[in-house]
């Protein structure tokens, strides 16, 4: 086993003092050794040098070249540093400024009226069109103001677009910022229509007036005609021509077609949603008046109250950015009346609303609220400037709520029904009213919905 240095050092010997033999005392030297000082011939003395020897040892030499080397890369590998720091620099100074200089001379660009492009057809779910903000000459980002929404109260020209511009998407057209339902007739279901209507004249003789108005809706009016044949849409023209043939003699039948494609640059029908305007709907009322023999007061003797904002149907359905920036107004051509309205739920219960509602804080999709509330089972509104109890009543779907209120310039009462939501005996109630003008009227929509035409059926036959 080991022994263990430490030990030894701590432990003294037992002849301490005394030295083993073959230990040199301290302070002596063996013989023959050189004397302290001395050095054998040929040997180089303290501080001498051979000729020729360079001073210093190698290793001195070693450590100046490392320590100079090192010095050596610090400095060049400063100088590189510094150059690509500039070189960054300047590469972002460059990028900016052209950043810059582009934004600045780029214009908002804006879907030309009646011009519409794939992308604007998918802006649906391609937010990329709303526009970026500016960016100044400066590396300093400076966002816009959003654009204030331009309100258009004419329709916007479409005569110039081209099969380019159109979009052909489930059962709709789309041309800018305008859409189009398009329109299928079959012969079958224009039978169907006709039957509802002639199951009326069944219930109530030839002492009551009844008449019927079949309003286009816009894929016929304003769509350019050029595209027609590119869109695979029937001709309602034609459709209702077949099917006024087909009702009754007796039952008077009102073409509204031509008037509404005679004022098709004007506001007619709205471009964001599928009903008409409030002009639209007093051009088939004056066609109606001339059906009873009568005329209705000029368009200038109208005050006109107009809702700005209303993104409608279409805009609910497709999210156009097209139309987002540039919504619909509302402009109701008010009555001359002044009449009470009461409104009749599903539920029975009643309440009193304007006829005409301001709609100024109402969301955008809600605006054509402003006509008669709504849709309701059930209404009547009296004018209490005419005291001679006549009275008509109207059998209508959502179009007829900006025609009702013209109705009561003419007439003491107007009732209307919604046959997509009344239930009772239509013939009964007509009976009970003591009510001699019946009015039905539907949008060329009702007559290619096969649920609706069976809604109307059950409400005229009984």
């Amino acid at each position: 086993m080991d022994e263990n240095p430490e030990i030894k050092k701590r432990v003294p010997s037992e002849n301490q003092g005394t030295r083993p033999q073959g230990v040199r005392p301290q302070g002596t030297r063996p013989q023959g050794s050189r004397p302290q000082g001395s050095r054998p011939q040929g040997t180089r003395s303290q501080g001498s040098r051979p000729q020729g020897a360079r001073p210093g040892t190698r290793s001195n030499v070693k450590r100046k070249k490392s320590r100079k080397f090192k010095t050596e890369f610090k400095i060049l590998l400063s100088i590189i540093v510094t150059l690509l720091f500039l070189l960054i620099i300047g590469l972002l100074a460059t990028i900016f400024s052209k950043k810059g200089s582009n934004s600045s001379s780029t214009t908002r660009k804006i879907t030309p009226a009646g011009n519409t492009t794939e992308a604007a057809a998918k802006s649906t779910d391609t937010p990329s069109q709303t526009p970026s903000p500016k960016v100044t000459s400066t590396p300093t980002v400076s966002p816009t103001e959003t654009p204030t929404p331009t309100i258009t109260t004419t329709p916007v020209p479409t005569s110039s677009a081209t099969k380019a511009d159109l979009k052909v998407s489930g059962g709709y057209a789309i041309i800018g910022d305008t859409v189009w339902t398009l329109y299928n007739y079959k012969t079958a279901n224009g039978e169907t229509y006709a039957k509802a209507i002639n199951a009326l004249r069944t219930k109530l003789d030839n002492t009551y007036n009844i008449y019927d108005i079949l309003v286009p809706i816009s894929s016929d009016i304003t769509f350019p005609e050029h595209l027609k044949e590119f869109t695979g849409s029937s001709n309602q023209k034609d459709a209702i021509a077949d099917m006024y043939s087909k009702i009754d003699p007796s039952i008077k039948t009102v073409n509204v077609f031509d008037s509404l494609y005679a004022n098709r640059g004007e506001y007619v029908y709205y471009r964001t949603d599928h009903h008409w305007t409030s002009y639209g709907a007093y051009l088939a009322y004056a066609e109606f008046l001339k059906a009873k023999g009568l005329e209705a007061a000029p368009r200038e003797s109208y005050q006109i109250n107009s809702y700005p904002g209303f993104l409608g149907s279409y805009y609910e359905l497709f999210k156009l950015n097209t139309q987002k920036d540039n919504p619909d107004t509302v402009d109701i051509m008010m009555p001359k009346s002044d009449t009470v309205m009461e409104l009749t739920a599903t539920d029975g219960s009643t309440k009193i609303w304007p006829m005409i509602n301001d709609v100024t804080k109402f969301t955008a999709r809600t605006k054509f609220y402003a006509f008669l509330g709504g849709d309701y089972p059930y209404t009547k509104i009296t004018n209490s400037k005419i005291t001679n109890g006549s009275a008509c009543i109207l059998v209508k779907e959502s179009y007829g709520n900006v025609f009702a209120p013209f109705l009561t310039d003419n007439y003491e009462y107007v009732y209307v029904v919604d046959y997509r939501f009344y239930r009772g005996s239509f013939s009964k109630l007509v009976k009970e009213l003591g009510v001699k003008d019946i009015i039905v009227l539907n949008n060329m929509s009702t007559t290619a919905n096969t649920k609706l035409l069976g809604q109307l059926y059950n409400l005229l036959s009984y």
